[in-house]
């Protein structure tokens, strides 16, 4: 007689895959998105290591680490503020359509709405920023 083979179960990160959708993968999201800045301490970091380098005479790698955070900063504002834009004429047009319709409802904000408009760059620290706009 051949044996049946027991399906495999999925264990690790596979078995607790969170449901699309959900406030779980939500929360995820968010957390993933706030992890995708640097927090004071990295920014101190990043500070003092183009610190280092400039006192190291390593100019071009310095530069290279600010204009890449800068990069990064303005990029995350130019997100922010597009996103931020686009809520808001989808706002505005849901309110002109429902007013039309006879019906309006308040827009209620879901909590990770404040969470997510907080993400931020936190700018290096002045002695290297100004060390830069003379430098460059």
């Amino acid at each position: 007689k051949k044996k049946k083979k027991k399906k495999s179960r999925k264990k690790g990160s596979a078995a607790r895959r969170t449901k699309p959708g959900s406030e779980e993968e939500l929360k995820e999201l968010v957390t993933a998105l706030g992890h995708g800045c640097p927090d004071e301490h990295y920014v101190a970091v990043i500070s003092e290591t183009v610190t280092f380098l400039l006192q190291c005479d390593k100019l071009s790698m310095a530069t290279l680490l600010f204009e890449s955070y800068k990069e990064l900063s303005e990029a995350v504002a130019q997100s922010q503020s597009a996103r931020l834009g686009r809520d808001k004429e989808e706002k505005e047009e849901r309110e002109k359509r429902e007013r039309k319709e006879g019906r309006f409802n308040d827009f209620v904000e879901h909590p990770c709405e404040k969470d997510i408009n907080a993400i931020i760059c936190k700018p290096l620290q002045g002695c290297v920023q100004s060390t830069f706009s003379f430098l460059l």
